[in-house]
């Protein structure tokens, strides 16, 4: 076995995160992080809708801070979120739009995201230093 490139777009990518939609596995998202001189690492989220061929930019609404963690319900593939530098966002319609999901917690620096299998809605967040918290999002 070998690996090789997934997409040209991702060729030179520093991928930090990585998330495959459960019920559609041909989609799949990627948090890259590229350095920026002066301004230290900006993040952005790409989308593969045929299985790492191609790749294409989204995310209207989401920070332009390092992308640590994402994370795809496993009942709705439109519905992902990101962990970032600052804080939890979740997008509705598969990475299009995104919007902050911060309520309640107190440490912004999310480094891992997960979505619990079998209550969907409930949706945890490990920090940097902050430790583990818990959110339920309305359906």
């Amino acid at each position: 076995m070998n690996w090789k490139v997934a997409g040209s777009e991702l060729a030179e990518a520093t991928v930090q995160a990585f998330a495959i939609a459960p019920q559609t596995p041909n989609t799949m998202y990627a948090g890259a992080n590229e350095w920026v001189p002066g301004s230290g690492y900006a993040g952005k989220v790409l989308k593969s809708a045929d299985g790492g061929t191609s790749w294409h930019s989204v995310g209207a609404g989401l920070p332009k801070k390092r992308i640590h963690a994402l994370a795809v319900h496993p009942q709705n593939s439109d519905v992902l979120y990101a962990g970032t530098e600052s804080g939890v966002f979740r997008s509705t319609d598969g990475g299009a739009k995104w919007t902050e999901a911060n309520s309640g917690l107190t440490t912004p620096d999310v480094q891992t995201i997960a979505v619990d299998p079998k209550t969907p809605a409930r949706l945890f967040a490990g920090t940097a230093g902050g430790g583990v918290f818990e959110m339920t999002f309305s359906p």
